[in-house]
């Protein structure tokens, strides 16, 4: 089944604001999260798109760390043939 869930304006709205706060200004969305615990959709919109940002950064670390030691362990190989 392909449905497609609606989401709440707002909430997507605040997902996507905490996810460019996220990545642009960290110190600002940390404050905004800490001043208010709201329950409106954009506030648990605004957490979510943060803690997604923070995901995906994470992912991208690991997998760039991954590809580096896989890059080492090819060169020693390397070195072991010679």
């Amino acid at each position: 089944m392909d449905e497609e869930l609606e989401v709440d304006p707002a909430y997507q709205k605040g997902f996507n604001g905490g996810y460019t706060l996220a990545k642009e200004d960290p110190e600002l969305l940390k404050a905004l999260l800490q001043s208010k615990n709201d329950h409106s959709q954009y506030f648990q919109g605004l957490k979510a798109g943060g803690r997604e940002y923070l995901r995906e950064k994470f992912k991208d670390e690991l997998q760039r760390d991954r590809e580096k030691i896989e890059r080492s362990v090819d060169k020693n190989k390397e070195r072991e043939k010679e």
